[in-house]
């Protein structure tokens, strides 16, 4: 079950990370972490998931796409401020916002009905 969640994850966050990193790659600005915050969020929420820290029914997956487009606007800010602040403080900024955007949306989201 866990790699269709990962499929369901990776393709849209794959999708919508790969415009800013594209339109901004020539400048030199990213790091391996920046990269880990991809499929790392997702993790984190499947990793919960199967904690059984709360209950969650399939209609709740919809978070992980939630996740995805989150994590496609994080890395476009992460383009945006990376010339504005230094690349370790947006990389570290961009990992933390990343985890704490999935535990919020893990915790946060109510059960959805089927």
């Amino acid at each position: 079950m866990l790699i269709y969640y990962s499929v369901l994850y990776l393709a849209p966050a794959l999708l919508t990370t790969g415009i800013p990193i594209l339109i901004t790659w020539k400048k030199g600005e990213w790091w391996l972490l920046d990269f880990l915050v991809i499929p790392l969020p997702g993790a984190v929420w499947m990793l919960l998931l199967e904690e059984g820290a709360r209950p969650k029914s399939f209609s709740n997956l919809a978070e992980l796409l939630g996740l995805a487009v989150a994590v496609g606007v994080l890395f476009a800010l992460r383009g945006w401020l990376g010339t504005r602040i230094p690349r370790a403080l947006s990389s570290v900024l961009l990992m933390a916002v990343g985890l704490a955007v999935a535990v919020g949306l893990f915790f946060l989201v109510p059960v959805i009905p089927d």
